[in-house]
């Protein structure tokens, strides 16, 4: 889980992904142990801290999110001039 959390992010952050021997493919998917049970006492502190890594990247990807979202939106508002039919060139220096 710790070189999921990395990757993402690495991903976030704008950094190319490594590719990893041995490393889990974007078509297999992950369940969960049916009956998990207690955490042995000798893993809390490291669930913990991964809990609060991918809490804190959470909340990243959405402020990344909201970004591309307004960027999207400014880029929607700009008026078609050709109809959608050729490049486009926004003068936004002069």
């Amino acid at each position: 889980m710790e070189r999921s959390l990395a990757a993402a992010e690495r991903l976030a952050a704008g950094e190319p992904e490594p590719a990893v021997a041995g490393a889990p493919q974007d078509d297999q998917e992950w369940s969960p142990p049916e009956h998990p049970g207690v955490i042995p006492p000798e893993l809390v502190d490291r669930a913990a801290s991964l809990h609060a890594a991918q809490q804190a990247l959470i909340g990243r990807m959405r402020l990344l999110q909201e970004e591309a979202q307004a960027r999207l939106g400014a880029l929607r508002s700009i008026p078609s001039t050709t109809g959608g039919k050729g490049s486009v060139y926004l003068d936004v220096a002069g």
